[in-house]
């Protein structure tokens, strides 16, 4: 186990009790879209401007402009909730999957998730809510971000890479300032708490060097640790 104070965990499977289903089902989620083409992913934004985003996980990020940014994406994800004639920039209804910023985002209306959230619902007795199915590229990334918007919880995220060490979760001590990187090992859990409270926001960003990288995240109880840990 890979622990930095009370903010982020990671496990290899085997270090955790009674995780040998739940890591067979999430590994096999490790799976390239015979569809996606990494080239296009690199369009969206233009080439030059993708590559000015992947090279910004590097520095510090400007908060403020980095929540603006998260504020407005929220708002694209709940506005057809609230106001049925605008566009779902989520997902279109039988879309696999999805282009974002750096990475894809899996579907979570077509299932892909449900057998691995049964197998966490019964082990934490719990009743785990998704937070993301993505795939990362060779050269892709998530930017800055604190889902200060999100649900306010502790998250276990899945992690797979085809390649040791090939990508990274960075994050901020909001304590101190200081900027950890945490490298990727194949068929990882990695725990960490979301807050919505300014003081205790957890600055993170994805980035992959040369490797694919698989993550499914669900909410799970605060009390994660008698049971884990």
């Amino acid at each position: 186990m890979n622990q930095y104070k009370d903010l982020f965990y990671s496990f290899h499977y085997d270090e955790i009790q009674g995780f040998d289903e739940i890591e067979k089902v999430a590994r096999a989620l490790s799976e390239i879209p015979t569809d996606f083409d990494v080239a296009e992913l690199q369009k969206k934004p233009g080439l030059d401007r993708y590559k000015r985003m992947r090279a910004s996980l590097d520095i510090l990020p400007d908060k403020k402009q980095a929540l603006g940014l998260e504020a407005k994406a929220h708002l694209n994800k709940v506005l057809p909730s609230i106001k049925p004639e605008a566009e779902d920039t989520n997902h279109k209804p039988h879309e696999k999957w999805s282009f974002r910023p750096g990475h894809i985002a899996f579907n979570p209306a077509l299932g892909r998730l449900n057998e691995l959230k049964t197998l966490l619902n019964d082990y934490f007795d719990f009743q785990c809510l998704q937070a993301g199915d993505f795939l990362y590229p060779p050269g892709g990334f998530r930017l800055w971000h604190t889902n200060k918007f999100d649900l306010e919880s502790w998250f276990i995220f899945f992690v797979d890479v085809d390649k040791p060490k090939g990508s990274f979760f960075k994050f901020i001590d909001p304590d101190t300032n200081e900027l950890i990187t945490h490298w990727d090992e194949p068929g990882t859990v990695n725990i960490f708490r979301i807050s919505s409270n300014n003081s205790d926001l957890l600055w993170h960003c994805i980035g992959s060097e040369d490797c694919h990288r698989w993550s499914q995240g669900f909410s799970i109880p605060d009390n994660w640790k008698e049971k884990v840990l």
